[in-house]
């Protein structure tokens, strides 16, 4: 997981991310802003703006769309 942050957050490439809220389990498609210790600042896709999330809480992460991370 680790690894897609940073791929995201030094590329400006979208990922897809799949974390816990204390409502149940969320998938987006967004852009990594920021990485402050334990939190991190997306800004996502739909609905637009930025989210923050603790890394504790992301599930996965994966490429998004047809990004092959072949950069």
């Amino acid at each position: 997981m680790e690894r897609f942050i940073r791929y995201s957050l030094e590329h400006s490439r979208d990922i897809r991310i799949i974390y816990m809220t204390g409502t149940g389990i969320r998938q987006v498609t967004a852009t990594v802003l920021n990485q402050e210790g334990d939190v991190i600042t997306l800004k996502v896709r739909r609905p637009a703006g930025e989210i923050r999330i603790r890394t504790q809480d992301v599930l996965s992460c994966d490429y998004a769309g047809k990004d092959e991370g072949l950069e």
